[in-house]
């Protein structure tokens, strides 16, 4: 579990995930990061796997993420589930 800069803020509890084929954005971190609902992206498909049953997105986003000196753009597939984590990055 790391804490990383997302856009403008320091986010902590990030979870690296290893074989995840996406990176996940809880919607109560998204909201914390003063982001708007109405502008994210459509996503027309559940993700399968995710807390056994099929969860459908609110939508996408993508944000600058810093780890040191490097930044990477990022694309998020932010979700309205519980979690302990405010994050998780895949690595396929």
């Amino acid at each position: 579990v790391v804490s990383l800069q997302v856009g403008e803020y320091q986010v902590k509890r990030i979870l690296i995930a290893q074989g995840s084929s996406c990176d996940i954005m809880y919607v109560r971190c998204y909201k914390e990061l003063s982001l708007h609902q109405d502008d994210l992206e459509q996503s027309n498909s559940p993700l399968d796997g995710f807390n056994g049953t099929p969860t459908w997105p609110l939508g996408t986003t993508s944000l600058e993420v810093q780890a040191g000196t490097r930044k990477i753009t990022t694309e998020f597939t932010v979700i309205d589930t519980p979690s302990l984590y405010n994050i998780i990055l895949g690595r396929p």
